[in-house]
């Protein structure tokens, strides 16, 4: 296939995390922390081809290599499942004006996918919840509708040869065409409350590629993807 060119946009992802929170991207550790009661995970890696599950990683490894150009390789697919976020997703679901759903990406280290997956998505600037990135759109959770756009913002590790993303289910609602916001002479860190559309459950401020959603319930994470770099020798 073609190569895509990847231009990132003038702001970063409000990837929100705690001080508390460790850089980089490393390989899941071999021993981790029990999973709270209702949450579970299953790991499927790409030598598991016997697996009964081979088939979802190859699923999920489509949607996650779509149009990346042969630049990266889906090592491992962790698959998860968490009772309480889903029943929050389907409550929301149902409140929302609009009823659809797609799905979109989000980046960020291991241990923040990791952390996600268990506790949900944190909105910047609310419950003393800081905007990692910035919030250049406003407040609100920050997605790609492209992996590309995830991986951007993706905390890399092993010489940033390696990284994890988040896909999500997501529920758009009302999507509001925001006029485009510039941010022109502005730090890619700097956040903008005043810059949240007063209308929408989301919204993409004319940024190609990219999605804010007003609410962390409007989004179930539902896999992790691991990825690698592919070799120079073998891209396409």
């Amino acid at each position: 296939g073609s190569t895509a060119v990847i231009v990132p946009p003038p702001f970063a992802s409000a990837d929100v995390r705690s001080s508390k929170d460790q850089q980089g991207c490393s390989s899941p550790p071999q021993e981790e922390e029990a999973l709270p009661p209702g949450v579970s995970v299953r790991r499927i890696k790409k030598e598991d081809a016997d697996s009964p599950d081979f088939d979802e990683f190859q699923r999920v490894s489509r949607i996650a290599l779509d149009g990346l150009g042969g630049r990266w390789e889906v090592q491992m697919v962790e698959v998860w499942d968490n009772e309480a976020a889903r029943r929050i997703f389907e409550a929301k679901q149902e409140e929302l004006p609009i009823k659809n759903e797609t799905l979109v990406f989000h980046g960020s280290s291991h241990e923040g996918t990791r952390r996600i997956a268990i506790e949900g998505f944190r909105i910047g600037g609310e419950a003393g919840w800081d905007a990692k990135h910035g919030a250049a759109l406003g407040k609100g959770v920050y997605t790609g509708s492209h992996p590309s756009t995830a991986l951007m913002y993706s905390q890399r590790s092993d010489a940033g040869e390696s990284c994890s993303v988040l896909l999500c289910r997501a529920q758009p609602g009302l999507e509001w065409d925001a006029p485009q916001i510039s941010t022109r002479g502005r730090s890619s860190a700097q956040s903008d409350w005043d810059r949240t559309p007063l209308f929408g459950d989301s919204w993409s401020g004319g940024l190609q590629g990219v999605r804010v959603f007003r609410t962390a319930q409007q989004l179930l994470p539902t896999h992790v993807i691991h990825y690698t770099r592919t070799p120079s020798s073998r891209r396409r």
